[in-house]
């Protein structure tokens, strides 16, 4: 596997978004974005080099979404809930050098990868964003990919074309169905929190716990935990509709954990 300086590729992010203006995404750049969908649900991700290239793909189609000729034709909940999956990925690699937190608070996902902090608000809360609320805080440095999310996912590309044969990926019969909120429910878990122990727990929030039996303190944040599920599912259905700027009704969460 070719090793990928990512600090170098850190300090070539700080020059495209000092030197240059925002990125535009247009209509001709269906080709990336057909590329970058392809990428996301064809490719898993089994190293470092090939998380950052789906991490990009997704930052790309982020910011793609936010534009007046993709907004109909890509899904929030497909970007959003592959980036949650991404956590479970991470895990199953092993690499110290990637790290992920859910921030509550601010309702958003990081994802650090060496130096480089990929950001996604608004990601519907599923067991894998409960067990990233329990991560070690990742704090946003500032850098707002999104703004050279092109030029970022085009050096991704090329960094990584030979490990993996994306051509051959992009140039497939493989349709692209509906990307809707099935596939949220694909990995959506239920849970009973009040029968939570040391042994079930693992499936939510592995490692988080180290005692036989969990606290009333803990038994009640994760209580406030799931009815967030009930509310985040309400904040994806407005964002698919009103758009990735839209802040939460709090009101209401505060009414349904009252």
């Amino acid at each position: 596997m070719k090793e990928i300086d990512y600090k170098k590729i850190l300090n070539s992010i700080a020059g495209w978004i000092q030197n240059e203006p925002d990125e535009l995404i247009l209509e001709s750049d269906e080709d990336l974005v057909n590329m970058a969908t392809k990428i996301v649900m064809y490719i898993h991700p089994q190293n470092q080099n090939e998380i950052f290239l789906h991490l990009c793909a997704l930052n790309f189609l982020n910011a793609s979404i936010k534009t007046e000729c993709y907004k109909n034709k890509l899904s929030y909940d497909f970007i959003k809930s592959n980036a949650a999956k991404l956590i479970t990925i991470t895990d199953e690699i092993k690499d110290t050098s990637i790290s992920y937190y859910y921030n509550k608070d601010e309702y958003c996902l990081y994802i650090k990868l060496v130096t480089i902090v990929f950001s996604f608000h608004h990601v519907p809360m599923t067991s894998e964003i409960l067990k990233a609320s329990f991560s070690h805080p990742i704090e946003w440095p500032g850098v707002r990919l999104q703004k050279i999310a092109k030029k970022l996912f085009l050096y991704a590309v090329n960094s990584i074309e030979k490990e993996i044969d994306i051509q051959n990926i992009v140039n497939s019969n493989m349709e692209i169905d509906k990307l809707n909120t099935d596939v949220v429910n694909e990995y959506t878990k239920s849970v009973d929190i009040d029968t939570i122990s040391s042994e079930n727990i693992s499936s939510i929030v592995p490692t988080a716990y180290e005692t036989k039996e969990l606290s009333e303190e803990s038994k009640t944040r994760l209580k406030q935990d799931i009815t967030y599920i009930i509310h985040s599912g309400f904040i994806s259905g407005y964002q698919n509709r009103y758009g990735d700027n839209l802040k939460p009704p709090t009101n209401v969460y505060h009414r349904m954990t009252a």
